[in-house]
């Protein structure tokens, strides 16, 4: 297991931002530091995630007993790939929609 990263140094990038003035008052801040590479796909994320710490918590939320409900990055790629399967097997389309009526919650999201 990784050791957990306290150091403010390296969790977060400089402060640091470049303000362009412009002539109608607007201003437009951009960061100096590249983005770096990013995935094609959110879902990138959780299939990583999900591969190097699969029982780490990738979700969680309390009960009404006060409890932690937790579910992991493997649970919750499952959840997803569970979701994904039934939807495609059900002929959906702009017109044939899905809508969830729901609270918010961690059942909802996965």
């Amino acid at each position: 297991m990784n050791p957990i990263i306290r150091d403010p140094a390296k969790l977060f990038a400089p402060a640091t931002v470049q303000v362009e003035h412009r002539a109608d008052g607007s201003r437009v801040l951009r960061s100096p530091m590249p983005l770096g590479g990013v995935p094609d796909k959110l879902g990138d994320h959780l299939l990583r995630w999900a591969a190097e710490t699969p029982e780490r918590t990738f979700i969680a939320e309390r009960g009404a007993d006060g409890e932690w409900s937790r579910l992991s990055y493997a649970e919750t790629l499952a959840r997803v790939r569970a979701v994904g399967s039934w939807l495609l097997g059900h002929n959906l389309s702009p017109e044939r929609p899905v809508v969830v009526l729901s609270d918010n919650s961690v059942e909802m999201r996965c």
